[in-house]
């Protein structure tokens, strides 16, 4: 199977990508509060693993989401003052290979967010105003890094490889690359779900399938997949599909709990 497969075949990992990378953000966003001092002076912070935030990552019977629970999460310094980084940690040892009944090189990741995404919460002297902001923010970030951790478990690391190659045709950015677009279309469907989260909370009910359609189609046509790719061309359909598929389980998810 061909790498943008191994990728691309990890869209029903989505929704669990996204419940992580929210009680994640609480998680950190609670201890910037608490350390802020940590967060003023730039001493890197250790936060353990993904598990620590979401432990059913461990339980799950999808090894790949075992490896992601192993994830290493740090506040720290990050290179060209990015927002974040994710790239996999060293080979595995002994330990880690027999804990999860793995062979082989495993490509455990380190996502690492930067201390400038916490100094405006912790400097603001009324944060609890703007809270849902940055959690969504927080959330945002991790959702792409975490896609890329999820990603790198399941080819064993062999995605980041692509960063490394010449790409063919000089105008093709790296943005089309398949780690790429499946982090980035992870960003629109964070976006996306928090959408039909609000609406369902506000109305008591799921968005109708249309405005749901209407509204993923404006999103990914203003996020940078959207400018980036050709939208004649067959991937920009396929990310489309792929949204459409998505907002029809939350639909049905949302429409199981609601009280009409």
């Amino acid at each position: 199977m061909r790498l943008s497969e191994i990728i691309m075949e990890a869209k029903d990992d989505s929704q669990i990508i996204l419940s992580t990378a929210k009680s994640t953000a609480d998680g950190m966003i609670r201890y910037a509060f608490k350390n802020p001092a940590r967060i003023k002076h730039k001493s890197k912070i250790d936060l353990g693993t993904l598990e620590k935030f979401n432990n059913m990552l461990s339980t799950n019977k999808d090894s790949a989401l075992k490896l992601l629970a192993s994830t290493k999460l740090e506040i720290g310094d990050v290179e060209d003052d990015k927002e974040a980084v994710c790239y996999p940690a060293k080979d595995t040892d002994a330990e880690f290979q027999k804990k999860y009944n793995v062979p082989g090189y495993i490509y455990p990741a380190e996502i690492i967010v930067n201390f400038s995404q916490f100094e405006e919460m912790i400097n603001d002297p009324n944060p609890e105003g703007l809270m849902d902001y940055y959690k969504n923010e927080i959330s945002k970030i991790l959702a792409h890094e975490i896609r890329h951790a999820l990603d790198s478990c399941r080819s064993g690391g062999k995605e980041r490889h692509n960063y490394n190659k010449v790409p063919k045709d000089p105008n093709k950015p790296y943005l089309t690359l398949p780690t790429e677009i499946n982090a980035h279309f992870q960003e629109i469907l964070h976006d996306i779900s928090n959408d039909m989260e609000h609406y369902f909370i506000q109305n008591k009910k799921p968005m109708d399938v249309k405005s749901a359609e209407h509204m993923s189609l404006e999103y990914l046509e203003d996020s940078k997949l959207g400018q980036e790719l050709d939208k004649d061309s067959t991937e920009y359909r396929r990310l489309y599909i792929r949204l459409l598929k998505e907002i029809q389980h939350i639909i049905e998810v949302q429409s199981k709990n609601s009280p009409h």
